[in-house]
């Protein structure tokens, strides 16, 4: 599905909406990481009644991401990057916590994600520092890989989880 819709490069408002309309009458993909979090996607961009240019580059770029579509594009809409987490992912807990959103989101984008940590009382950055508690790896793209080795120097407190991990304690 995403890939006929990415092809020309171009999304449209028809477009848009019929992907909304495919993803309702395919629940069994719509709830199920990512056609979930692009569904969630989908409703805020339709919250406001509106598609802003903004949001419809964003959402092509997501779309091409979850097609794993090998377009050349710059450097900062790289293909996914696989990482490897603990086998015992921990619990996350939001209150006086630090997190480090690090890549690309297919729930949303930084902005987003911040304002959810910051409204269950935690400190959202994106970039990795010794008070950092939770580093949150996007399922888009991961962080760059100097970040990682920089993690590597706060290993003994940091976790590092998926985004589709953290995002189970979002409810």
């Amino acid at each position: 599905m995403c890939r006929r819709l990415i092809e020309d490069g171009v999304l449209l408002d028809s477009e848009v909406q019929y992907l909304k309309r495919w993803l309702q009458e395919n629940p069994r993909i719509a709830s199920r990481f990512p056609g979930q979090q692009i569904a969630a996607r989908l409703q805020r961009i339709f919250a406001d009644g509106a598609i802003t240019e903004d949001e419809r580059i964003e959402l092509l770029s997501l779309l091409r991401k979850a097609a794993r579509d090998s377009t050349p594009r710059p450097a900062s809409t790289a293909p996914p990057v696989e990482w490897t987490f603990d086998a015992s992912l921990p619990e996350v807990e939001f209150m006086n916590r630090h997190f480090c959103l690090a890549g690309q989101f297919y729930c949303g984008s930084f902005r987003w994600c911040k304002h959810q940590v910051e409204k269950r009382g935690g400190d959202a950055q994106p970039e990795l520092n010794p008070s950092t508690d939770y580093l949150v790896i996007g399922a888009v793209g991961g962080p760059d890989p100097a970040d990682m080795r920089k993690a590597g120097q706060f290993r003994e407190r940091l976790r590092i989880i998926p985004e589709a991990h953290w995002l189970r304690f979002l409810t």
